[in-house]
């Protein structure tokens, strides 16, 4: 009977595989893709085609990568292509052309030039997520700045990548009815290797030190493609991985010889014994770090398509034999290439065991092992609670004995591969309670008799007559420690394979396991050795030996049940022995070797929006749970990680089980905000901002307040305050209403930049798309003077900031402060005084509440800041230079006013202020403005006389023509009546009464007029520098232009007398009759500026002049007003911030300024062509008298200045 048992079952095992391998068509034996690549420059190999059964979920976020190597310099060419399910676009893409990059996401596309070239391998790695307005791309582990192709960025949150669709790779694809057609002319000519997907965004840092871990979503392996018989991946040796951490999952099957059921304890058992038998007879040192089994059909095998609901009801039905979802975490030692790994390991899985009365088989085709990022406790592919598990330590030694110690009721077995495992036995009671290792796992059985299997033999327990306990003397728990150790190596060979060599065997053969090794330095030096051989007293020559000295660091985990001090000093004292390999000594001084305890992730508050968790210390790799605020049948997990750079450091945790219980901002008003909670408000706050754009007062009100109340109670470092200005810049960038809160927002910022601490060196910047703050540390020693400027930038990125450098296209805002200011630098010993700038890049801040002159901001807000100075900053004599841009173009009818925001005005509300600021020069792109004091600075443009519309404008033109016609028509009906009809005056009296006397008192004010201007010109010329006077053609030119713009030219009349009297007459007629010939003369056809205008109005063809920014002064005799020589000093600023790239200085060519460049403002969207080369600065301009501004002050306006395309150069000079 027995016998026919065993047949039928080993035939019901041979019609399972069978059937396994006929339902599965796709599946083959495994055989790894790890090391090889795929050729599509192979016959009938043109791409291949994600299977359906694997199709792609609905992500979030995701990171992809993947190995190209282009073999032909074809145009365009692509990696892969995942198509939207509606098959509209291409939802997710990476192509190129030629050595371009393209990225393609939602139809939008991201390039990136000169990156891909010929005949070499290029790992290309791109992550994204929801909140990203475009995606990351890494090419061979450094991230790439992308151009964006598309006006219309991404916005946050604003999609998601749609499940169901279609991926292939090497070729871009669509769809014609229903059919999937290649895209001809853009395959990849060339090869791909290690295409994977994961399902969560990967760190800068994984992408560039963990490039042979798998994806989570998409391995590398063949069983999920689709791809042609000819299509055979190829060996290449550049494509190898060596790794040491493995996840293996496969379907196991169990027959009990007695024909019953194997349930899930024993399975638990089973299949750590077969695990331990397996690894054992695999001639690499393998560390079983956990294994776990699960019911059939769980989550860990249905994720990778390979449990089939037929099969599995047939494994249900089999007599004796069960099925369970096996996984289990390995770590090769030392590291081993992956495609190994993954075949020699598939091979020694699939051979059938026996364990006692226990048959164990496998199937290759559903054993699935993949790279790992680390080994951690918490496993993500874990199902729901329905199995149980083993924590099991595995320890690989140099020796094959297993060695056994008995006391009184105690057994201590140890093997090869196991750790000490400790029982005690007692009798009288009917249950068996065993308890593992470690203390999360605690097993208690009761009723029937179940069969244990221990190392290498089974032992049987009847459950009636015995138990289990651990020994009182002690627990046995895990401890894990840092490890710090100078050692010496004198010998040849690898010094990091031999020192990861003496660790294995000198700790791992203790019990203790080495983790996250790193070798941090080495030193080289040689040491002469001498050999005498006596027995033949022959004296050998000397030889050098390499002696290098090394210092690594590492994690040690112990598990034993003594307590820290006995831990740290075995692990000492194991450490301490010289170790000799055969081609090298190693040894490490006792002083050499630092071994640390690493404590548990410390208890803690966390504020969160699904409430408030009070997390528990919890043991490092342990896991802890609590339950959801708003559903507490629910739990919230979190973990406890072994970082291998900081130590114990908790994991995010995990709350999706939870319900959100702070559903707006209102909800945020009854946490008191602390310095332990400060971070969690704030990414609360950010998050809430980012759902609703339109926060009403109330809700704007209590965001304010909390944003206060963490700068109150915290230490601002620069993460910190990062975070602060993006808030306060989504604020600025939403649908609310700011009027109430300028001042707020403004005392916000600026105390985030006045408590900035733990910045590398001396200035650090912070930028969002609507607001960057700039705090530089002066050293006060070797102060001059300071500049700060920033650059606009599309829409929605951030604009650049540059502090004590040279202006360059594109500037939007530049400050100069004077040296005047270190006069209100704080006094406080060792301290350094700091200054602040701010920017300021949404205008609809400083709204107004009343606007009654018809003035409004045409500028974007910069302003400076002297932290804890000695007083206000104000009444400087040495002036703050602010040149700004304008938002709109200035016309030449509209007048600018320089202001700064004055936070008393409008009851508080805030509002501009002209006092202590003047417009020194204004165009129609730029202001500069001079002020005497430092704060808030603006340029307000008049828009009050805002021209009428085009309909009325015609008709008050036709209006004028029409009476200007009519007057000059009845005008000389007027004269030419009078003149037919003599009405001339005849009467002598009243002839000089009436005519003579008027135009002999017009003459008399005219000529004193010509006699004052004459002396001013006289004494201009006396003050003029020698070598700079104007010629005597100039000035009788001068002379001549006068005489007849005052009609001086009447005065031939009084001299007609006596023999003279004829000639006079007719030089008086000509004169005087042609007098606005000679006006037109002078003042028009002689002025080089007018002829210009004339070429560029008038001319056409080569006689045309292009448009000039340049005007003269419209006046000839007006005298130009040369103020007093400001105090000058150099540009650039002794501030110990300004790296070597700050002490540049170039200068400015005037042909440069014809260069023509295109600016953009951030948020604002307004582009602006103008031509525009910034010259370095120059502060200094001396205060004038009180209430009387720079262009007044001598009591003559100043002429109009050439501008240098914005910046004025008696302020700014090349």
């Amino acid at each position: 009977m027995e016998k026919r048992n065993r047949l039928v079952q080993g035939s019901f095992i041979f019609l399972i595989f069978c059937i396994i391998s006929l339902k599965d068509q796709g599946s083959v034996n495994a055989t790894s893709l790890w090391g090889k690549k795929i050729d599509f420059m192979q016959k009938d190999c043109s791409f291949w085609f994600l299977k359906n059964e694997h199709k792609i979920p609905s992500l979030n976020e995701l990171s992809v990568c993947v190995n190209i190597k282009r073999k032909l310099s074809n145009s365009y060419w692509t990696a892969f292509t995942y198509l939207h399910p509606n098959k509209t676009h291409i939802e997710l893409g990476l192509k190129g052309f030629g050595e371009e990059l393209h990225i393609i996401m939602f139809g939008r596309v991201w390039t990136k030039s000169s990156v891909v070239s010929l005949d070499n391998w290029h790992s290309i790695c791109m992550t994204w997520s929801k909140s990203m307005t475009e995606p990351k791309v890494y090419v061979n582990g450094t991230k790439v700045e992308l151009k964006p192709q598309s006006e219309t960025a991404l916005h946050p949150y604003c999609c998601s990548v749609a499940a169901g669709g279609t991926l292939t790779l090497a070729v871009a694809h669509n769809f014609v009815k229903n059919k999937i057609s290649i895209e001809t002319g853009t395959e990849l000519k060339g090869s791909l290797s290690l295409f994977r997907m994961w399902k969560q965004v990967r760190s800068a840092q994984e992408i560039s030190t963990m490039a042979c871990t798998d994806g989570d979503m998409l391995h590398w392996e063949k069983r999920i493609w689709n791809k042609a018989q000819d299509c055979t991946p190829l060996q290449d040796v550049t494509q190898k991985c060596n790794w040491p951490f493995y996840e293996v999952k496969l379907v196991l099957v169990i027959i009990r010889e007695d024909g019953n059921k194997t349930n899930i304890y024993d399975a638990r058992e089973v299949a750590h014994q077969w695990l331990t038998q397996a690894l054992e007879e695999w001639p690499k040192h393998v560390y079983l770090h956990k294994v776990k089994v699960f019911p059939i059909g769980s989550t860990l095998t249905r994720s990778n398509g390979s449990a089939k609901g037929t099969t599995m009801q047939l494994f249900a039905t089999s007599p004796g034999l069960s099925q369970f979802d096996c996984l289990a975490h390995l770590n090769v030692i030392p590291n081993a290439d992956v495609g190994e790994i993954q075949d020699e390991l598939t091979e020694i899985l699939a051979k059938p065991y026996k364990i006692d009365h226990f048959e164990i088989n496998t199937d290759a085709n559903f054993i699935f092992i993949y790279t790992l990022d680390d080994l951690w406790p918490d496993l993500d592919t874990d199902p729901p609670l329905t199995g149980t598990e083993t924590q099991t330590t595995t320890i690989p030694q140099l020796t094959s004995t297993a060695t056994e110690m008995i006391t009184p009721a105690k057994t201590i077995v140890t093997t090869p591969n196991q750790v000490a495992i400790t029982t005690e036995v007692s009798s009288s009671t009917e249950t068996t309670k065993i308890t593992t290792s470690t203390p999360i796992m605690e097993t208690t059985l009761a009723g029937s008799s179940t069969t244990f299997l221990s190392s290498t033999r089974s032992l049987t327990l009847n459950t009636t007559a015995c138990s289990s306990t651990i020994s009182p003397e002690g627990n046995i728990s895990e401890s894990y420690f840092s490890v710090n150790v100078n050692v010496t190596v004198n010998g040849s060979g690898d010094p990091e394979n031999i020192i990861t060599t003496w660790l294995q065997e000198t700790l791992s053969g203790n019990g203790i396991q080495v983790l996250h090794f790193k070798l941090l330095t080495s030193s080289t030096h040689a040491q002469k050795r001498s050999v005498e051989t006596k027995s033949f007293k022959v004296d050998r020559k000397h030889s050098l030996l390499s002696v290098t000295s090394h210092s690594c660091v590492f994690h040690a985990q112990v598990t034993t049940s003594s307590d820290i001090i006995k831990t740290e000093k075995m692990i000492h004292g194991l450490l301490e022995k010289q170790y000799n390999s055969g081609t090298a000594l190693l040894y490490a001084q006792p002083e050499d070797i630092l071994i640390s305890y690493i404590g548990p992730c410390p208890g803690h508050n966390h504020h969160t929006r699904q409430g408030l968790f009070s997390w528990p210390p919890t043991g490092v790799q342990r896991n802890t749970s609590l339950p959801c605020v708003g559903n507490p049948e629910k739990k919230a997990y979190r973990q406890c990680l072994l970082d291998e750079n900081v130590g114990a450091l908790w994991k995010s945790p995990d709350l999706g089980q939870c319900q959100v219980v702070v559903n707006s901002v209102s909800d945020l008003e009854d946490i008191t905000v602390t310095n332990d909670n400060a971070e969690d408000i704030l990414l609360m706050i950010e998050d809430l901002i980012h759902e609703n754009k339109n926060l009403d007062e109330y809700e704007l009100s209590t965001v304010l307040d909390k944003l206060a109340d963490v700068i109150n109670v915290s230490v601002i470092t620069p993460p910190l305050g990062e975070v602060i200005i993006n808030i306060t810049s989504d604020i600025l960038e939403s649908d609310s209403n700011l009027l109430p809160f300028t001042n707020s927002i403004l005392n916000i910022t600026e105390s985030v930049g006045d408590q900035m601490l733990g910045f590398n060196g001396e200035s650090v910047s912070l930028t969002a798309p609507a607001l960057a703050i700039s705090v530089v540390n002066i050293d006060q020693g070797n102060f001059h003077n300071l500049t700060f400027g920033v650059s606009s930038t599309n829409k929605g990125l951030n604009p650049e900031i540059y502090i004590n450098r040279e202006p360059f296209d594109g500037t939007v805002a530049f400050v100069s402060l004077p040296s005047e200011i270190q006069e209100r630098f704080p006094i406080i010993n060792n301290t350094s005084p700091r200054v602040q700038f701010q920017f300021y890049g949404v205008p609809t801040l400083f709204q107004t509440k009343n606007d009654p002159d018809g003035k409004r901001l045409n500028t974007f807000v910069v302003s400076a800041s002297v932290t804890n100075a000695t007083g206000y900053i104000e009444n400087l004599k040495e002036y703050v230079a602010v040149t700004l841009h304008h938002l709109t173009s200035k016309k030449k009818d509209q007048d600018v006013q320089c202001v700064y925001w004055d936070f008393n005005k409008n009851d508080g509300y805030g509002g501009w202020n002209p006092k202590g600021c003047w417009t020194y020069n204004t165009s129609s792109d730029y202001t500069t403005c001079l002020c005497d004091h430092m704060t808030h600075f603006g340029v307000l443009l008049d828009v009050s006389r805002t021209p009428i519309d085009e309909k009325n404008e015609q008709i008050l033109t036709l209006i004028t023509y029409m009476g200007c016609g009519v007057s000059s028509c009845f005008l000389g009906i007027t004269v030419l009546t009078y003149t037919l009809l003599d009405c001339w005056v005849q009467n002598d009296v009243v002839f000089y009464v009436s005519v003579v006397s008027y135009i002999a008192f017009i003459l008399l004010c005219n000529g004193s007029i010509f006699l004052v201007v004459l002396i001013q010109i006289r004494n201009m010329q006396v003050n003029q520098p020698a070598g700079t006077r104007s010629g005597i053609l100039k000035d009788l030119r001068t002379v001549a232009s006068l005489t007849f713009l005052l009609g001086l030219t009447w005065s031939v009349a009084f001299l007609a007398w006596g023999p003279v009297k004829v000639f006079l007459l007719y030089l008086f007629s000509i004169l005087n009759s042609l007098q606005g010939f000679f006006i037109f003369v002078f003042h028009c056809l002689m002025k080089e500026n007018v002829r210009k205008q004339w070429r560029i109005h008038l001319c056409c063809g080569a006689f045309k002049l292009q448009e000039c920014s340049e005007w003269s002064q419209t006046a000839t005799v007006v005298p130009k007003h040369k103020p007093n020589p400001p105090n000058t000093f150099p540009f650039m600023a002794s501030v110990r911030s300004i790296k070597s790239n700050s002490t540049q200085s170039s200068t400015v060519s005037l042909e440069s300024s014809q260069n023509q460049m295109t600016i953009t403002r951030p948020d604002l969207g307004f582009v602006y062509e103008n031509s525009l080369v910034i010259p370095r600065a120059r502060a200094g301009l001396m205060v004038l008298p009180y209430e009387t501004s720079p262009a007044t002050a001598s009591g003559l306006e100043f002429p109009s200045r050439p501008w240098k395309n914005g910046f004025d150069a008696d302020i700014y000079p090349t």
